[in-house]
């Protein structure tokens, strides 16, 4: 999909789009219409994890990761004071 149909899409979408709900029934509905729904998802799954590793990433920059090794680090930083 091209990024005018993504806009055209977009640009479709009602002024009343309040929550997050409607924005993953937005990306859902988007894929699906340009992909088969067994592409959708795996498409889907793969931006959720792209998403989220991003999200991990920035929150390792900001101190704020919780993942074990992080934690761990932390923690040891605090002993030495």
């Amino acid at each position: 999909m091209g990024l005018e149909q993504f806009k055209a899409a977009y640009e479709a979408l009602p002024e009343s789009i309040s929550d997050r709900e409607d924005i993953v029934d937005f990306v859902a509905g988007v894929a699906v219409s340009y992909m088969s729904v067994e592409e959708a998802m795996q498409v889907l799954l793969l931006a959720a994890a792209k998403v989220a590793e991003y999200g991990e990433d920035l929150q390792r920059e900001k101190g704020e990761c919780n993942c074990d090794n992080c934690t761990a680090k932390r923690e040891a930083q605090q002993i030495k004071h």
